[in-house]
């Protein structure tokens, strides 16, 4: 008698590979820019390449309109599940804040 062990549900999302993908964030409010850096700890810390060590970004890269009130793009390297999870919250807290903020596939 053969016995078959039955893998998780989430077996999917954990071998998934990692795609890329960019985050555009514009006319956001000061006020709702710690919750973003927040939301930002959700993705997975980049690999670091010792080659262009000093050209990486170890920080977000945020640009202040003269409105006042912030931009920024970044691209990020995730599985799908956690770059959905992350687009769904990011969204959520553009329509809380009255920002634009949208998650693209780069490429």
């Amino acid at each position: 008698m053969t016995t078959t062990l039955v893998a998780p549900r989430t077996w999917r999302s954990v071998c998934a590979a990692p795609t890329t993908s960019v985050m555009s964030i514009q006319d956001m409010p000061a006020a709702a820019r710690m919750r973003v850096e927040e939301l930002l700890l959700m993705l997975p810390d980049a690999p670091v390449n010792q080659e262009a060590l000093w050209d990486d970004a170890w920080f977000t890269r945020w640009r202040r309109d003269a409105s006042g009130t912030y931009q920024c793009r970044e691209t990020f390297r995730a599985t799908p599940d956690v770059t959905r999870s992350f687009a769904d919250a990011l969204a959520t807290l553009a329509a809380e804040y009255g920002f634009s903020a949208s998650i693209e596939a780069a490429g």
